[in-house]
């Protein structure tokens, strides 16, 4: 129609009634003049004329009779259209996608070949649930984990698919043990932020897991705020639940073994409610295993060094975690095991002597020195020696901070908002400075000294009470509210500090011997008179020093600089203590928490020279092995619930329980993300998310909801309300 509109009385041309001589075989509808708003509204029939009926009820209309119902339409028009959904041609999940094993099931790495809207869970298998694939949401070194839909209660979930291989069967039999004690008889209202193992059941030979679906992880979240820190707010939300979480695990006497931001993950993307993952690692801290556990970044020191463990270890993960939460980065982002090592010592200074000692592993990274009186120190070997003996290349640490010590880090850290005012800004570095405290605890290089996290829940950075100074916990609270004898590895490293104690102690008594026949043999050769004047001389701490010798200086009597149970920056960081503990000492209430806590936990049989000897042929014994077994597996096993002791038992400490990275919940980046994940410093290997392929890495919009909601009333009181 040629200008205008239908109706439009400008218009030049008009549809006219047919002539009274044509019959048409149906009326043309006739255009008529809009004269109400009414005229407007569609008139609809209730049968439209050559429509099919539609089996759920009503009619196809054509868009649907050419898209949904395609099949049919085909079939309409061409009797002899045949289709099968089966016979479509399916999207693979799985890499490398050629069936070689398992009769064509699995490829050449043992994982079970997944394609789109395959279903999981077969009916013969008289399994009661089955699950229609939707997704890939991450590959690791253990299989692989898709997004799938229960068919029975269109739950959407995601299921864990283990490599078709005895060693990760074993191993993920003991996260099944593992998350059953937890979610059935521990955490059975789900408070504690654990995650839920939902159904399990074996599919063509692979045991599959299935869990609730989770959203990203917070390395993702720091990600996705380009690396640049948190709100010290949301960082005190994240800690309080993952206190919460490994209060539980305490108090069930479990280690998670591999705890870091991939493997912490929003429950969505609305609140600030967080969820731990992947216990593939875990283990009965009566009962460990294996020996090279924790991703290296948070590797505590015990680990390290190759000392027996306990769940001491996941509070040196947690103050790594919180510290790269505020800093965006992480804080020990070690190149190799040296490099791991040379950054703890860097920032924090020497383990004790016990502890370089007493480790499989301490001789690789220290050197002993003696003085001439026959006090030991250890120096951590620099990076030419420690290349040249161990064949490798070690490169020089890389710096992402300015300062050198932890306190200037955070203190210097730029604030979080631009123009704010100066009483935000004082409030901000009040949270800082308890924040700095809170951190020394989790962050101590002995693991007796360690806070555990009933001790750590109540420090003022948790509870947001004033803080007035450094916090001193109550020693009631370290091993939890249950009266119970301490862990096997601790045990030994409590035998071990005190056999470091006495070999420091027989040191400083044969210095003290050595002293003292050089005092006589100067007093015979001098007159009397001489004598008198020259010898006899004091010190503080008890040494009997000739006046000649400076090198024996008073300071090493009324100075903890030998104590075992400090951390000393310049390399020195062990030796002989002042005999015992004198009130010579400088005041540290941490030494002495410790010290006042060691005798209470020691078991009361061979704890002196005969301990040592057995400790020192366990640790010669296991030296002859690639991969050590961890020695608490040897002591014995009351207590530990029978589902782990009979997963245990199966396992093998010469497999390797994880390969780096480490498996995780979710997809690999996309192709265009190759660029932005290499700009992150030491995490080439990390994966991506769903988020960025969902176009969410390009806004902070979620980040900055979740530190609002941190501010709202339920999240800043009872914890309670977060569920």
């Amino acid at each position: 129609m040629d200008g205008g509109f239908p109706g439009d009385p400008k218009s030049p041309r008009r549809l006219q009634p047919p002539s009274t001589s044509q019959t048409p075989k149906a009326v043309v509808p006739e255009i008529k003049k809009i004269r109400s708003p009414s005229d407007l509204r569609p008139k609809i029939n209730s049968q439209p004329a050559f429509r099919r009926a539609n089996p759920e009820g009503g009619f196809i209309s054509p868009l649907q009779a050419l898209t949904v119902h395609l099949p049919a339409t085909y079939r309409i028009c061409n009797p002899n259209f045949k289709y099968e959904s089966s016979r479509n041609p399916r999207r693979v999940l799985t890499k490398p996608s050629k069936g070689v094993k398992n009769d064509g099931y699995d490829n050449e790495d043992s994982d079970y070949i997944l394609y789109v809207n395959d279903i999981l869970g077969s009916e013969e298998a008289g399994h009661k649930n089955r699950y229609l694939i939707l997704d890939v949401l991450g590959q690791g070194t253990f299989g692989q984990v898709v997004k799938c839909q229960n068919l029975k209660t269109q739950e959407v979930v995601a299921v864990k698919v283990i490599k078709n291989r005895t060693a990760y069967f074993n191993q993920s039999m003991m996260e099944v043990s593992v998350l059953d004690l937890l979610n059935t008889k521990l955490d059975k209202n789900d408070d504690h932020h654990l995650l839920r193992l939902k159904d399990t059941f074996i599919h063509r030979q692979h045991l599959c897991l299935v869990f609730e679906l989770l959203s990203v992880n917070l390395y993702e979240l720091i990600k996705q705020n380009q690396f640049r820190g948190l709100s010290t707010t949301l960082v005190r939300v994240f800690a309080q639940q993952l206190l919460n979480g490994l209060a539980l695990l305490n108090k069930a006497r479990l280690i998670h073994c591999d705890l870091k931001p991939e493997n912490i993950l929003l429950k969505n993307l609305e609140s600030p409610i967080i969820k731990i993952i992947d216990f593939g690692s875990a283990c009965d801290e009566r009962q460990t295993v294996y020996t090279y556990i924790q991703s290296r970044f948070y590797r505590s020191p015990e680990v390290l060094l190759g000392l027996p463990y306990s769940s001491a270890i996941d509070m040196w993960s947690l103050g790594c975690i919180v510290v790269e939460l505020f800093l965006g980065l992480p804080l020990f982002p070690g190149s190799s095991e040296y490099n791991q090592v040379a950054r703890i010592v860097e920032m924090l200074g020497n383990p004790p002597n016990w502890m370089i000692e007493m480790g499989k592993q301490g001789a690789e990274f220290f050197e002993k020195r003696t003085d001439e009186f026959g006090r030991k120190t250890y120096h951590l070997k620099d990076m030419e020696t420690y290349s040249r003996e161990h064949g490798t290349k070690e490169q020089p640490s890389k710096k992402y901070f300015q300062a050198n010590t932890l306190p200037e880090i955070i203190k210097s850290y730029p604030m979080p908002r631009k123009n704010m005012k100066p009483h935000e800004i004082e409030r901000e570095m009040n949270n800082r400075i308890a924040f700095i405290d809170f951190v020394r605890g989790l962050l101590t290089i002995n693991p007796l000294e360690r806070w555990s996290p009933h001790q750590a829940k109540l420090h003022p950075f948790i509870t947001q009470q004033k803080f007035t100074g450094p916090f001193v916990p109550p020693m009631n609270l370290k091993s939890s509210s249950l009266n119970r004898s301490p862990a096997p590895g601790t045990q030994q490293q409590q035998q071990a500090e005190a056999l470091s104690k006495q070999r420091a102690q027989a040191a400083q008594a044969q210095a003290q011997a050595q002293a003292q026949a050089q005092a006589q043999a100067h007093a015979q050769v001098h007159a009397n008179s001489v004598a008198q004047n020259a010898y006899a001389v004091m010190s503080p701490g008890g040494y009997q020093q000739p006046v000649g010798h400076p090198q024996q200086s008073p300071m090493y009597a009324n100075n903890n600089v030998y104590s075992p149970n400090v951390s000393h920056p310049g390399g020195g960081g062990g030796g002989a203590p002042p005999p015992p503990y004198g009130p010579a000492a400088q005041p540290n209430p941490y030494a002495q928490m410790a010290l006042t806590q060691v005798p209470a936990q020691m078991p009361p049989a061979n704890y002196g020279g005969a301990g040592g000897s057995s400790q020192s042929n366990m640790y010669a014994q296991q030296a002859a092995r690639n991969r050590q077994r961890a020695s608490t597996m040897e002591q014995q096993q009351s207590g530990i619930p029978a589902a782990i002791q009979r997963v245990a038992s199966h396992l093998d400490p010469s497999q390797p329980i994880r390969l780096q990275p480490s498996p995780a919940y979710y997809p690999p980046p996309p192709d265009g993300m190759a660029g932005l994940e290499q700009t992150t410093p030491g995490r080439a290997g990390r994966r991506g998310s769903r988020a960025q392929q969902t176009g969410r890495g390009s806004n902070r919009d979620f980040i900055r909801t979740l530190e609002e909601r941190t501010m709202e009333d339920s999240f800043m009181g009872d914890q309670s309300a977060w569920h």
